[in-house]
């Protein structure tokens, strides 16, 4: 009676084991594919971090140009569209890159300086509007009227990076689904299959802002150019102030020449190292001159212990 019911029961948990497969695998794999894209996506904003920080290295050098900001991000976004090593490969990524920066996903937007500090502090130069970068350190620390900030602070570039990546498994159905519903803000995003990230950069301006290279109506500078195709400011004259001195400063006092002091503009007066290896320098008290004195015979039995 008792073998029965044991056997019974056994034939009764048969393909027990299947209906907890089929319950349990479906979750495991969409707990596998997650991490994965979590994976994938952690990357993609570290390079996407990397970007922005190019993108305002660039503006600083490149007069805060919007254009030349655009250019540096697609460049540092370029591993996201292309893996391979060869020189083919990288341009077509670089492409890709910026054909996906020119779609409505992506936004970069120029925070500082803003209208309010061109109003305050802009200048005209050759027909641009620019908020001067030279001796700040020696500029007003004013804080302007309408923008609330002084000069210096004026000339600090920020930038924001607005970048929708696209997921790439099959958990990306269910993920955008999922975030429509938590942020609808971001539609626009998630109905194509991305996910919003946002990156900051901040860095000091290395060359004049101007306002229109911030507004987008600049064309990117040429390589090694000052950027907007504008011609760099020359340095003013005079060494007074910090950064090579202010218009007006009186110039530098004449260094004194005399039989002592040789002058340091006059290359043929100093020994030069060349000359001081080959002892043919033409200065007399030069190492390379000295003739080396042999010892007395005193001072030899000094030593010696004589």
């Amino acid at each position: 009676m008792y073998e029965k019911k044991r056997l019974g029961n056994r034939r009764f948990q048969k393909g027990a084991s299947i209906a907890e497969l089929v319950v349990v695998l479906p979750a495991m794999a969409l707990l596998g594919l997650g991490s994965f894209e979590a994976v994938l996506a952690f990357r993609a904003k570290s390079l996407l971090n990397f970007a922005s920080y190019e993108g305002v290295r660039s503006g600083s050098i490149r007069n805060a140009n919007l254009a030349d900001i655009q250019a540096a991000v697609a460049r540092g976004l370029t591993p996201l569209y292309g893996a391979s090593s060869s020189n083919t490969d990288i341009i077509q990524a670089n492409l890709k890159a910026k054909i996906d920066i020119a779609l409505p996903y992506t936004r970069i937007e120029i925070l500082n300086p803003t209208r309010q500090a061109f109003a305050d502090f802009g200048v005209v130069v050759k027909g641009m509007t620019q908020i001067p970068n030279d001796n700040l350190i020696a500029r007003s620390t004013a804080i302007g009227a309408t923008s609330r900030v002084n000069i210096q602070d004026a000339n600090l570039l920020k930038i924001r990076v607005t970048y929708g990546y696209r997921l790439s498994t099959i958990v990306a159905r269910f993920v955008t689904r999922l975030m429509s519903a938590i942020d609808p803000a971001n539609s626009l995003y998630y109905s194509n299959g991305r996910i919003p990230m946002v990156a900051q950069a901040v860095m000091h301006m290395q060359s004049p802002a101007y306002q229109q290279g911030v507004m987008g109506t600049l064309p990117p500078s040429t390589p090694g150019g000052s950027g907007g195709g504008s011609t760099p400011p020359t340095p003013p004259s005079g060494g007074g102030g910090p950064g090579g001195g202010n218009p007006g400063d009186p110039p530098n006092p004449p260094v004194d020449v005399g039989p002592g002091n040789p002058d340091p503009s006059d290359s043929c007066s100093m020994p030069g190292w060349q000359d001081l290896i080959n002892g043919s320098s033409s200065n007399p008290s030069s190492p390379g001159n000295m003739t080396p004195i042999p010892p007395s015979s005193e001072s030899s039995k000094q030593r010696l212990g004589g």
